[in-house]
């Protein structure tokens, strides 16, 4: 069974975010995919729609730039719902020990990095465990 360092869900959605989303008026600007070791980059030409913010986009709050590309997406079943891509993204990379996607806006593109490097947590030992626990309750005076 093959494994993948990348959830498939989180390229899946940044890819439909990235066809629906594109700025289509920008001729000969293409959606690009970029492949690296320890991460993958896709990248529409389009910024995100006046007033819309990162912040917005990650709460769940969409402007969709192309009506019928998205509702033919949603007739297609390859969207869900406006505003859900990248909440699919986020969830599958955390499930997957992952770190959140990186979501950025560079000249006048949009890019979403999905890295496959896990996250991991320090291990705490016993000895450190109990040194934490004594400097949760305070030192005493």
């Amino acid at each position: 069974m093959d494994h993948w360092s990348i959830p498939l869900v989180a390229v899946r959605a940044a890819l439909m975010n990235a066809l629906v989303h594109a700025d289509y008026a920008q001729q000969g600007a293409p959606i690009r995919v970029a492949i690296f070791d320890d991460r993958v980059e896709i990248e529409n030409p389009g910024i995100l729609p006046f007033g819309l913010t990162i912040p917005d986009i990650l709460q769940g709050i969409s402007g969709l730039r192309n009506r019928v590309s998205g509702r033919a997406f949603h007739e297609l079943r390859l969207i869900e719902q406006w505003g859900s891509g990248i909440q699919w993204m986020t969830s599958a990379c955390q499930e997957a020990s992952l770190a959140a996607p990186k979501l950025e806006e560079i000249g006048m593109r949009f890019r979403v990095t999905i890295y496959s490097t896990r996250e991991t947590k320090p291990h705490i030992d016993d000895t450190n465990q109990r040194i934490l626990a004594l400097a949760h309750r305070g030192v005493p005076r």
